[in-house]
C-alpha cells in the first residue's frame, strides 16, 4: 500500500517537473539563523570624502559591524533571504533579504544624529530601504 503511494507521488512529481518551464525558477524566502549570511554596505570614495569633510562619523550599531577603520564599509547580517533556484542552467541567486537588528549611525555632533536600521535589501537592483531615525525619532 505504501509503495503504491510513493509511486503515485513520484508520478505526480514527474508531471509537475515536466509541466514546469525550464527557464522558470523557484523563488523562496529562507530564514538565515543557521547560516553565515551577510550583506556588505560600501560608501563610495566620494561619499566618504564628503562625509569626512562635513565631520560626519559612521558607526555600526546593533548586529552591524565595521569592516576596517575608515568608516567606508559595513557588514549587515542577513536575517532572511529570498532566493531563486533555476534548474536549467542550475543556479541559486540571491534576490533580496532583510537585515533586522543591524544599524548604522551617521553623527555630526550632539543633536545631529541619523540612524539607518532594519534594512530591506534588494540585491538584484543594488538598493537598500531602511527605517530612518533622526535624533532618535523614526522618520518616514
Amino acid at each position: 500500500m505504501q509503495a503504491n503511494r510513493f509511486f503515485k507521488l513520484g508520478i505526480a512529481s514527474l508531471l509537475v517537473a515536466a509541466a514546469w518551464p525550464a527557464s522558470a525558477g523557484l523563488v523562496t524566502t529562507l530564514p538565515t539563523n543557521l547560516l553565515n549570511a551577510n550583506a556588505r554596505l560600501d560608501f563610495s570614495e566620494d561619499a566618504v570624502g564628503a562625509l569626512d569633510l562635513a565631520g560626519v562619523t559612521r558607526t555600526a550599531l546593533g548586529t552591524a559591524t565595521a569592516i576596517g577603520t575608515t568608516g567606508a564599509s559595513f557588514n549587515l547580517p542577513v536575517t532572511s533571504a529570498t532566493t531563486e533556484l533555476s534548474l536549467i542552467p542550475f543556479s541559486l541567486t540571491s534576490l533580496a533579504g532583510t537585515s533586522n537588528g543591524a544599524a548604522l549611525e551617521l553623527n555630526r555632533g550632539a543633536g545631529k544624529d541619523l540612524i539607518i536600521a532594519n534594512a530591506a535589501l534588494d540585491f538584484k537592483n543594488k538598493k537598500l530601504n531602511a527605517d530612518v531615525y533622526v535624533n532618535g525619532v523614526k522618520s518616514s
